[in-house]
């Protein structure tokens, strides 16, 4: 069990889905507990922005981080990755 976690206390997260000491989540009846920052760094895409008037090319660790920089939501990111649309007919953006 990780920091002390009892059985009891992973059946009432179990049966509420509730967050686990607002790291760990409770996946399964037999109490598998999951980290989840570990599993959201394997989502994480590296994703590639080019400015198109400039060349500068950077490549940013994911679409959060990518929208941060061009101070747009993660969305728009991730939109224009899938229509092939440039950003603010600007910024060509694709999956590294």
């Amino acid at each position: 069990m990780h920091g002390g976690v009892t059985q009891p206390l992973i059946k009432k997260y179990l049966s509420t889905g509730d967050i686990l000491q607002k790291t760990y989540y409770i996946t399964s009846d037999a109490g598998r507990v999951e980290d989840l920052a570990a599993r959201s760094a394997v989502r994480k895409q590296s994703v590639l922005v080019k400015n198109i008037e400039t060349g500068e090319i950077v490549v940013y660790a994911s679409m959060t981080e990518a929208g941060r920089a061009l101070d747009v939501p993660r969305y728009r990111i991730k939109s224009c990755i899938k229509g092939g649309v440039l950003l603010n007919n600007i910024f060509s953006i694709t999956n590294k």
